[in-house]
């Protein structure tokens, strides 16, 4: 709970909620931190997780990691898979969008976040993961997520000792079939855009606001483990 108090106070004080007579702002999300990698690992050929220097040369050579570090090996044209679209695709893949502020009355806020289906499970829990968190000092709040594959999701308030906390967890798992995605060099995929919607029925302030995707299945046995957020 100290975590949580501590991070809506970093909140505010960054994005403008409180502190040195900065009037409080309405409550916008942004982009946090993230990290998009490339190549896409589980779609590259040949990849085996021991190496990520060797595995990024033989996307354009073949040859043994000596080979490699000799500058010898038979070169070839790239083919890895590559992300040309910023939405998390490869398992390791991160995105974090954030905010703080007030709500008033009938005010509604949208942050958007996407992944790219491609039903790979080959370390079985590949499948990717969009998640929201909302935190609330009152219960005025009606916190859904909707997909572009026509899934929508609606948080149930959940008490805690100041306030409410709204979570939302999906596991995209789409059955495809999945086309081939422009400039990624022969990946295949479907895009996967999720909007998170906030609305207020009066008032509130101190509002605190998390989206995120990940490239892999967190924890396959709790559907929305809030280890992994900010301030728990």
């Amino acid at each position: 709970m100290r975590l949580r108090l501590a991070l809506l106070v970093v909140l505010a004080l960054t994005l403008g909620g409180s502190g040195g007579g900065t009037a409080p702002q309405p409550l916008a999300i942004g982009h946090a931190s993230g990290d998009i990698q490339d190549p896409v690992d589980q779609l590259s050929p040949d990849w085996d997780y021991a190496s990520s220097v060797y595995n990024m040369w033989r996307c354009t050579h073949d040859g043994t990691e000596q080979d490699m570090a000799d500058g010898t090996g038979t070169e070839h044209p790239d083919n890895c898979v590559h992300n040309p679209t910023r939405c998390v695709w490869d398992a390791d893949d991160h995105d974090l969008s954030s905010g703080y502020g007030y709500l008033a009355t009938g005010a509604t806020t949208r942050a958007t976040i996407c992944s790219i289906a491609d039903g790979a499970d080959n370390t079985g829990g590949d499948d990717k993961t969009a998640e929201a968190w909302v935190y609330s000092p009152q219960r005025t709040l009606t916190v859904s997520m909707t997909d572009n594959r026509g899934h929508s999701w609606t948080a149930v308030p959940i008490a805690n000792k100041n306030g409410w906390d709204y979570l939302i967890c999906t596991r995209e798992q789409e059955p495809g079939p999945f086309p081939l995605i422009d400039g990624s060099n022969g990946g295949a995929g479907i895009r996967i855009d999720y909007t998170l919607t906030i609305t207020a029925s009066r008032k509130t302030n101190g509002i605190a606001a998390y989206l995120q995707a990940w490239g892999f299945v967190r924890d396959v046995v709790t559907s929305c483990p809030n280890v992994y957020w900010p301030g728990h």
